[in-house]
């Protein structure tokens, strides 16, 4: 079953016979999950035995029992003496259901091509104005990762939920594995005190001790945040795939059927190119061995190098009226060192 699909229907509670106190609190949750994941990712009160609050129920539920539910999480049922641990772990187990029924309300899926894919999460910073986010055109997606790609390897994908608070955004991620694993992830997109509207970003921000339980953190959101751009930018290169063009028939009632599926690719024509460039490239010497006297090397001042992609943003309209923030993805460009011009070959005659 595919993947995304797969982990709709075991975690879908309204297609489950049981009920219990712990599906209850499960099913209540589902009916705003943005507010529950605030609370369970960032609010201190979070298993706290004295909150009072509109989600006491989430509390009672845990501390009633949740060295049973980190038995069926981890297979160790004790509860660790570290507070944030202990909040992660719980975080977690409400995620693990919050974010596939949140995604399945729409089941939109985008895959990158993995050249794409590559070039995106090859970035050191990112400074760009985050009201660029209000285009997403979904705020919830699965993030599918492509199959000859750099994440795949680890995960099939990952469930993205995006939250704008206040003048920034929240985003969570739920990283999965075709075997049923599963990894959490969360961050912040604020804007800098000094600028304004600006964020600023560079690996640093991301930055973790490797393990795995976080595995492959630091690139991955790199990439995951210039994918979520790339959706925005102006000359982005996205269409719907063939295989869904043809399936997709959503209905009224989520009945969690591939048929709800819509999967949009992105950057396949770069991909192709780039492919074609390699190909291209590894055929050729680059001057080396060449004796054709049709071909001149030239030396340039700057060793072989590529420039990695970045991003390019401006304002378009009058100063005093209606402004357009334009964004555009530029690819990455190999500059060669030593450059080959093919010799104009003028014929005299008498």
């Amino acid at each position: 079953m595919y993947t995304p699909l797969y982990f709709a229907k075991i975690m879908d509670l309204n297609s489950q016979s049981y009920n219990n106190k712990w599906t209850r609190a499960i099913k209540q949750t589902l009916l705003n999950i943005d507010d529950v994941l605030l609370f369970i990712w960032y609010d201190t009160d979070f298993i706290n035995p004295s909150y009072e609050g509109k989600f006491k129920y989430i509390n009672d539920i845990l501390l009633s029992g949740r060295s049973q539910m980190y038995k069926m999480m981890t297979g160790n049922d004790e509860i660790p003496e570290d507070l944030e641990e202990d909040r992660a772990l719980a975080a977690e187990l409400f995620s693990s259901y919050l974010m596939p029924n949140k995604w399945a309300a729409n089941k939109q899926v985008y895959k990158f091509d993995s050249e794409l894919e590559l070039a995106l999460a090859d970035s050191e910073e990112i400074k760009l104005p985050v009201r660029i986010l209000d285009r997403l055109p979904y705020q919830t997606f699965y993030l599918e990762f492509a199959e000859d790609g750099i994440f795949r390897k680890n995960f099939h994908g990952a469930f993205i939920n995006i939250v704008r608070k206040e003048n920034g955004y929240l985003f969570y991620t739920e990283r999965v594995k075709e075997d049923g694993r599963v990894m959490f992830g969360k961050a912040a997109l604020v804007p800098n005190d000094n600028e304004d509207g600006i964020f600023i970003f560079d690996k640093n921000d991301f930055s973790c001790d490797e393990s795995d339980r976080n595995v492959d953190w630091t690139e991955f959101c790199f990439y995951m945040l210039n994918a979520l751009l790339y959706l925005c930018a102006d000359n982005a290169e996205i269409q719907e795939s063939s295989v869904t063009k043809n399936t997709y028939h959503p209905s009224g009632r989520i009945k969690n059927r591939f048929s709800e599926i819509r999967q949009w690719e992105c950057g396949y024509r770069y991909g192709s190119e780039i492919r074609s460039q390699k190909k291209q490239k590894k055929s050729s010497d680059n001057c080396k061995g060449q004796t054709s006297e049709l071909n001149i090397c030239v030396k340039r001042s700057l060793p072989a190098h590529t420039r990695r992609a970045h991003w390019h943003h401006y304002w378009t309209g009058p100063r005093n009226g209606e402004r357009k923030l334009i964004l555009h993805w530029i690819p990455p460009v190999y500059v060669s060192g030593t450059e080959c011009q093919a010799a104009v070959v003028h014929k005299v005659i008498n």
